[in-house]
Order: structure tokens, then C-alpha cells, then sequence
């Protein structure tokens, strides 16, 4: 278990002309992407804020659109905090897949390798090495070992992920709280001293 620093994760943004999907398609991936992070997070013991869809100003008149996933102070294994920020880019995946929309060029879109950044660099802190290549360290992971593990975490909470990824995309402000995830899914949001012996210093997001 570890206690992470405050953390404003890069928010990934789709510009129209790198990506193929239409608004309402890039919305959706988006969403499933937002989804899974809660949903794995709140698995893994970590106290859920809220999840957001935003659009924002991209630059030469163009549209961005990105997501936050917002947790209260916790604490978390590591490798779990890691699997956390793998699975957004997992679950656009398949939701892509399922609808026949998961060309080389748009999974070139949803590579989401700020998340990939941000597990390798709080982790870092923590004394615990994700690794791109080569073998896991003694204290450590590989990136893919990760990922399996977090293709595993959303195949088995799918159902769960799909419903909160529609309600996102359904709710005034593309914005869900913790409390309107439990009344969707069921399942209770940890609080910080069911989550760990102790809080994470402050506040932080993942997009």
C-alpha cells in the first residue's frame, strides 16, 4: 500500500482531424474509458469522487474532448493503482470492438499512453517500477502484466462498466458522482478507513 501525491493527470484530447470517429463515437469511447477507471478503482478500495466527460477549447477552432475520474484521499496496492489507469484504454477498446469501429487508426487514438505515464511515474515515487520491456523487477510490474490484469478487472465488471458509461453519457453535464455510481451498479463506494489504514495526503484525478 501506498500513499500517492496529489496528482492532475494530462487529459487526453480527440482532435477531428486524427480521429476517424464522429463526435458522438469519440463520446462513447470516452465514457466506457471513464467508466472502467471508476469501476476498477472502486474495486481495488478507492474512494470515487466523480467521473466527467468535458469538452474543451483544442485550438484552431477544433473541438477536444477528454475525461476525469476524480477519487477522494485513499490509499491502494500498487499494482491495483496501476491496473486502475490501464483500464480506461481496455475498455474503449472493446467497446470500439463491439460496435466494429476499432480500425488501426482510431486504437492509434485511444493508446491513452498519458495513463500508461502517469502509473509509471507515481509509482516511481512509491518505490514500485513499472516496466515498458524486459522483465518485472523484484518490487515491480511489467506494463503488460498490467494490462492482462486489467483486461481481466473489466471483462469481469463489463456489465457494470456499460451501465455507468451510459448513464454518463445520458446525465445532465456528462458528469455522474460517486453516489449515483452505487445507485447504479450496486456496489458501495469504499470509504477512506475501509480502504486502507491510512488517507493519501490530498485529492487527485485520472483522464
Amino acid at each position: 500500500m501506498s500513499d500517492f501525491i496529489d496528482l492532475n493527470a494530462v487529459p487526453v484530447t480527440r482532435h477531428p482531424q486524427d480521429n476517424p470517429l464522429s463526435i458522438a463515437e469519440s463520446w462513447r469511447g470516452l465514457a466506457y474509458h471513464e467508466a472502467a477507471h471508476a469501476l476498477t478503482g472502486i474495486a481495488a478500495g478507492m474512494q470515487l469522487e466523480s467521473l466527467q466527460l468535458l469538452e474543451v477549447d483544442a485550438g484552431q477552432g477544433l473541438l477536444g474532448l477528454t475525461g476525469s475520474t476524480t477519487w477522494a484521499p485513499t490509499r491502494a496496492a500498487e499494482f491495483d493503482f496501476a491496473v486502475e489507469c490501464a483500464a480506461g484504454a481496455v475498455a474503449s477498446r472493446r467497446q470500439l470492438e463491439e460496435a466494429g469501429l476499432a480500425t488501426e487508426q482510431v486504437l492509434k487514438c485511444i493508446e491513452s499512453l498519458h495513463d500508461r505515464e502517469v502509473a509509471v511515474k507515481v509509482l516511481a515515487q512509491c518505490g514500485f517500477q513499472i516496466v515498458i520491456s524486459g522483465p518485472a523487477p523484484d518490487r515491480g510490474a511489467t506494463w503488460r502484466e498490467v494490462t492482462q490484469a486489467a483486461e481481466r478487472a473489466v471483462d469481469e465488471l463489463w456489465s457494470d462498466i456499460t451501465a455507468v458509461a451510459e448513464a454518463l453519457l445520458a446525465s445532465p453535464g456528462h458528469r455522474l458522482t460517486a453516489e449515483m455510481v452505487s445507485a447504479i451498479t450496486g456496489r458501495p463506494n469504499p470509504t477512506t478507513s475501509a480502504a486502507s489504514p491510512g488517507p493519501f495526503p490530498s485529492r487527485w484525478r485520472i483522464s
